[in-house]
């Protein structure tokens, strides 16, 4: 028996992370050798990460002589919590299947076993037995959300 739990919040998304912010929506994070992080945009041109002041901003600088046929800058500035909201942003899309499993919040449903339920400790020694145990209580946690007409939990 695998202990499976899912909450109403599970599918809603946070509030203000929508999407990249607008000045980097045409871009992509890529990671190089050498380069600690890196940026390229739509039409392929490379940005490259030259330094930071203080950690307030983060400067970019467009690599090559090529020029760009959109409207991009030859040089990107970007606060700190501009690169933090566009670095979740593209890992978010990498590893969507995995994020989708995991957000939801499940600190409730152990409050819900140890205090709903009376389950404080384990009463058998050894993983093996322990892992049953947990088992079962998941299983009668989930048994107990399932049943009709319970409005307690």
């Amino acid at each position: 028996m695998i202990p499976v739990v899912a909450t109403a919040r599970e599918r809603k998304k946070a509030e203000g992370e929508e999407g990249p912010p607008p000045l980097l929506s045409g871009f992509v994070l890529e990671e190089t050798e050498g380069s600690l992080d890196s940026l390229r945009c739509s039409h392929g041109i490379l940005f490259v990460w030259i330094y930071a002041t203080f950690g307030k901003k983060r400067t970019y600088r467009a690599v090559g002589e090529e020029e760009c046929t959109c409207d991009c800058p030859k040089e990107l500035r970007l606060e700190e919590t501009t690169w933090a909201r566009f670095k979740l942003h593209q890992k978010q899309k990498e590893h969507e299947a995995v994020y989708r499993r995991r957000k939801t919040t499940v600190e409730p449903v152990f409050g819900q076993i140890k205090s709903g339920m009376g389950f404080v400790h384990f009463f058998c020694r050894g993983l093996e037995k322990v892992q049953s145990e947990w088992n079962l209580v998941c299983g009668a946690f989930n048994l107990k959300k399932l049943m009709p007409g319970d409005s307690a939990s």
